[in-house]
């Protein structure tokens, strides 16, 4: 190295090792620095990977929650239909009531006609008119020699001039 400047401008010894000292602490502090900044920047790089890959399995997991959540609802339903099934299967039908008053109105034929009609899985209730006591006889002989039911309770019985014979019939117990 050459030196222009005159002998007595020149550093001192102890100046100069502090400046050697000094460029060296500099040099490897921007190399530590820049070491430094790669790994963040490495840090950052392998962070927003791994957060993608955290996100697209959290979608995955919600696609699948969302397809149970709808399995179940299907299935929750299910088991309520199949429970209604079973109490409409259990209940008592109404049906054979239902025949068996069909039959009793064939026995009235033309003669009579139906004021009140009421029945359920295990009674039924008629009311009827008859406009002369010999089409309420005939239908009693008929009724008791052919009645489709077991018990035949005679509720009400009376006579209006105006409408005729008033009949009130509690029936339960279909013989069907």
């Amino acid at each position: 190295m050459i030196n222009l400047l005159p002998p007595n401008l020149t550093a001192n010894k102890g100046l100069a090792k502090i400046q050697k000292t000094m460029k060296t602490v500099t040099l490897v502090s921007v190399v530590v620095f820049i070491v430094f900044g790669l790994g963040v920047l490495g840090f950052f790089i392998l962070g927003s990977l791994q957060l993608g890959n955290i996100n697209s399995r959290q979608e995955a997991l919600k696609a699948g929650i969302k397809q149970r959540e709808t399995t179940e609802q299907r299935l929750v339903l299910l088991k309520d239909r199949i429970a209604k099934i079973k109490v409409a299967k259990s209940q008592d039908s109404s049906q054979e009531e239902l025949e068996a008053i069909d039959q009793i109105l064939g026995l009235t034929g033309e003669a009579a006609s139906v004021s009140e009609l009421s029945f359920d899985a295990t009674k039924a209730d008629l009311s009827l008119v008859f406009r002369d006591s010999s089409q309420l006889g005939v239908f009693l002989k008929a009724l008791a020699s052919a009645s489709p039911f077991e018990t035949v309770i005679l509720k009400t019985f009376g006579f209006s001039p105006t409408a005729g014979y008033l009949l009130g019939l509690s029936m339960s117990g279909a013989k069907l």
